[in-house]
């Protein structure tokens, strides 16, 4: 069986426009961890900017962190090829019905700026329009 490591090294590398290597790939049922690890990382300011409030429970973040819920829901995930571990951005869509979904986008403070919220959303439309989730 592959470790948490080996997994998150399977997707499609890409380069930022600051020249850092990262790997973008679908999350699957193993990475609530490492998607909660991202949410307790990111700034308050960036917590309020996806969440619409202030840091939520562990309970709740470990909530919002569940991929795969509710049925068609996808979600791509971006590692540092450096730290194939360690996720510095998710990007995700939630069916809510009549052909439409919700979109939802979180990025590691030191990763913003350098282009990585675009190629996730990139990622996340090919996986939509693929029929991914």
């Amino acid at each position: 069986m592959a470790t948490y490591c080996e997994r998150m090294t399977g997707g499609a590398g890409i380069c930022l426009k600051d020249g850092r290597p990262v790997v973008l790939r679908a999350a699957g049922p193993y990475d609530g961890a490492a998607i909660v690890r991202l949410l307790n990382e990111v700034s308050p300011a960036a917590f309020r900017s996806r969440f619409q409030c202030e840091r939520a429970a562990p309970s709740q973040v470990a909530r919002l962190a569940r991929t795969g819920s509710p049925p068609g829901t996808a979600c791509i995930l971006a590692a540092g090829a450096a730290e194939p571990d360690r996720v510095v951005g998710e990007a995700r869509y939630v069916p809510i019905g009549g052909g439409a979904a919700e979109l939802a986008l979180i990025i590691l403070d030191d990763y913003q700026g350098a282009g990585l919220g675009r190629r996730l959303l990139a990622a996340l439309a090919a996986a939509a329009a693929a029929g991914a989730g």
